[in-house]
């Protein structure tokens, strides 16, 4: 497992630029990327209450027991109105993916990022996976979220707004 990580961190590393990471009560950075459906998604364009940006890649272990035993159940809890989750790929090739979508059955929005790895320089990831929330107003509302505590911040921040 830690040979995984270290390679991750190396692969990372080696694409990525360093960048001031973005951090709560900031402005999420925008973006508009090709979704799997091959339309053009834009995080402005994205009507929800909370949006959960999941940045993963297939062959990271912690990021598909992470769609399977949290995210899978958190999409299924929430309307689309309240929560949308958008994954952003790191995985080498699009046809890789597309599998990976595929075999873990995501239904939620997914772009695809690694021809010039923009979004995951924007957010200056370092490793997988990395989860950001973000309001309806554009407005970082929960940074580097660790996957143990992502159901319970998410559910907490609907909470709040009761």
């Amino acid at each position: 497992m830690r040979n995984v990580l270290a390679i991750a961190l190396l692969f990372l590393a080696g694409h990525l630029q360093a960048q001031t990471k973005p951090k709560v009560g900031d402005l999420a950075p925008g973006f508009q990327q090709v979704a799997a459906d091959g339309s053009m998604l834009e995080l402005s364009g994205i009507k929800s209450d909370l949006i959960l940006l999941d940045f993963w890649a297939g062959w990271c272990k912690p990021c598909l027991h992470t769609i399977e035993t949290i995210l899978n159940p958190l999409y299924g809890k929430y309307s689309r109105e309240q929560l949308q989750i958008v994954g952003v790929s790191y995985d080498k090739s699009a046809d890789k993916w597309q599998k990976s979508m595929a075999k873990f059955n995501v239904p939620w929005l997914h772009v695809y990022d690694a021809d010039d790895y923009d979004l995951y320089k924007k957010y200056a990831i370092e490793v997988l996976p990395t989860y950001y929330l973000v309001d309806s107003k554009g407005k970082i509302v929960a940074a580097n979220v660790a996957s143990a505590d992502l159901a319970k911040t998410v559910d907490d921040y609907f909470a709040k707004k009761k």
